[in-house]
């Protein structure tokens, strides 16, 4: 979906300056970059969700909802322990995108990997919904882009979340 996909989690610090005025500020995120296009025909859903930790722990994963079959899907991630290198992973518990609910909703992931099970609660905070009509034949996916609340054993941050379905296939 959309060729070679590079994520770059950061902190920032720095000031905004109109006229007379300045504003500081400190915050995080996270940088996509990704080269081609997205061929959603025949697409049946993702989830990506990431964030940094203001103690410098992270993650970060994009997943496809497993095949009509049941068959695995496209599953990659990593886990950031705030030294060293990235741990790569496997997300084991998504939130699919089932729904269209403004804030609130409990997206909370689990990934997999040589650290063992990380466990990362999630509520989501501000919401984008890109959502066409199911009966049209240009309809291929509902698109959600927004921001949660993630805690990591106690440690709170903001982060990234990106999810889409089928339009037919969510709930109103």
């Amino acid at each position: 979906m959309g060729g070679a996909r590079y994520e770059q989690l950061f902190r920032a610090v720095g000031v905004v300056r109109v006229g007379g005025d300045e504003q500081r500020f400190t915050g995080s995120g996270t940088r996509v970059r990704r080269q081609g296009t997205r061929e959603m025909a025949g697409f049946w859903g993702h989830c990506m969700q990431s964030a940094v930790f203001p103690s410098g722990r992270g993650f970060g994963y994009i997943t496809y909802r497993p095949h009509p079959d049941g068959s695995g899907s496209y599953n990659e991630g990593y886990v950031f322990t705030g030294d060293g290198g990235l741990v790569p992973a496997r997300v084991t518990q998504a939130p699919w995108l089932s729904k269209v609910q403004a804030n609130g909703e409990n997206v909370a992931l689990v990934l997999e990997s040589a650290i063992g099970t990380v466990k990362i609660g999630g509520e989501t905070i501000w919401s984008v919904f890109n959502i066409v009509d199911p009966t049209s034949p240009h309809a291929l996916a509902g698109l959600y882009q927004g921001g949660a609340r993630y805690v990591w054993d106690g440690e709170e941050t903001y982060g990234a979340i990106e999810r889409s379905t089928p339009p037919r296939d969510l709930a109103w």
